[in-house]
């Protein structure tokens, strides 16, 4: 769609930054664009979604855009089977990411990798658990999201401060 290119050019100006877009119009889409870019240019992948379902829902997509290949992609949380060192991508429900973030990324730097952090649902990210993760310092970040509301107000200081600015919005009166 033509929302989803023109969000696209406006995060790949920087490779970092928050796409507000409307629930329901293809946001992952955007996530997964992103990850082919970053793909394309060598960059490891790291998607981190709020829930088991988002991470079905991603695990599906990988697949219909030929980007979930088994030897390549691995999964945390749900029951998945964590990464490999072979994994340039990796989709994991944040409380698996949290306890296991660290490792993953600390593996692909000490390869000499660059890193593009995907957050799915990125409001849901506000929390003291989620400062670490937030704060690991990506080369690239995406954060996709539909609300800037947080539970305790911490958008602003918080997400926008470590994800990036908002690049751009497609509310929903637009959609």
């Amino acid at each position: 769609r033509d929302w989803q290119k023109r969000a696209i050019d406006s995060w790949s100006r920087s490779h970092r930054g928050i796409v507000i877009a409307a629930t329901g119009t293809g946001k992952t889409r955007v996530g997964l664009e992103a990850a082919r870019i970053a793909l394309s240019q060598d960059v490891k992948v790291f998607v981190v979604v709020p829930t088991i379902a988002l991470l079905d829902q991603w695990r599906q997509r990988l697949r219909i855009e030929k980007l979930a290949d088994p030897r390549t992609t691995g999964f945390l949380g749900g029951g998945s089977d964590g990464f490999r060192p072979e994994h340039a991508l990796v989709v994991g429900v944040l409380d698996s990411a949290r306890q296991h973030g660290d490792s993953l990324v600390a593996m692909w730097r000490s390869k000499g990798n660059r890193v593009l952090a995907i957050f799915d649902e990125c409001h849901r990210l506000s929390s003291a658990e989620s400062y670490k993760l937030l704060t690991s310092e990506f080369e690239w970040s995406l954060g996709l999201t539909a609300t800037t509301t947080t539970p305790n107000g911490s958008f602003e200081d918080l997400i926008l401060h470590c994800i990036g600015d908002v690049v751009f919005e497609y509310p929903l009166k637009e959609a």
